[in-house]
C-alpha cells in the first residue's frame, strides 16, 4: 500500500510535533527531579518518597526514550519510502492505526500476538 505524499507529510508533521512534546516533558521531569534532590531538608519519611519518585521518574524517562526512538524510526521510514509496514509481518499497518499513533511499528494483529507472547512468558516466569 503506497501512501499519498500529503498523508506522509501530515504524518511527518505529527511525528515532529509529538517528538517536541516528549522532549519538553522529559526536560520538565528532569528539572523537577533535580529540584527535588537539592532541597535542603530531607526527613526520614521523605527519603522513601524520594526513592519512589525516582523510580517513577526513571520508568517515565525509559518510556519517553523508547517513544523518541520509535518516532525517529518512523521519520527514517518516511524518508526511505517504507513507512507503514509492519516490522513483524511485512504487511501494511492500518491507516487508522497510523493516524492515531504515527510512530507505531506493528500492525494490530502483530501487536496483539506480541502481547500474548509476553503474557505467556510472564506466567512461565
Amino acid at each position: 500500500m503506497a501512501f499519498s505524499k500529503d498523508f506522509l507529510m501530515g504524518q511527518k508533521e505529527k511525528l515532529l510535533k509529538h517528538k517536541m512534546r516528549v522532549m519538553n516533558t522529559m526536560k520538565e521531569n528532569y528539572h523537577t527531579e533535580v529540584i527535588a534532590q537539592t532541597e535542603d531538608t530531607i526527613e526520614d519519611g521523605d527519603q522513601a518518597q524520594i526513592y519512589t519518585n525516582q523510580n517513577v521518574s526513571f520508568s517515565l524517562q525509559k518510556s519517553s526514550i523508547k517513544t523518541l526512538h520509535d518516532i525517529e524510526t518512523a521519520l527514517e521510514k518516511i524518508e526511505k519510502g517504507n513507512y507503514g509496514i509492519c516490522e513483524e509481518t511485512g504487511e501494511p499497518i492500518e491507516t487508522k492505526r497510523l493516524e492515531k499513533q504515527p510512530w507505531v511499528r506493528l500492525s494490530l494483529e502483530a501487536q496483539e500476538e506480541l502481547e500474548r507472547q509476553e503474557k505467556k512468558f510472564l506466567r512461565a516466569a
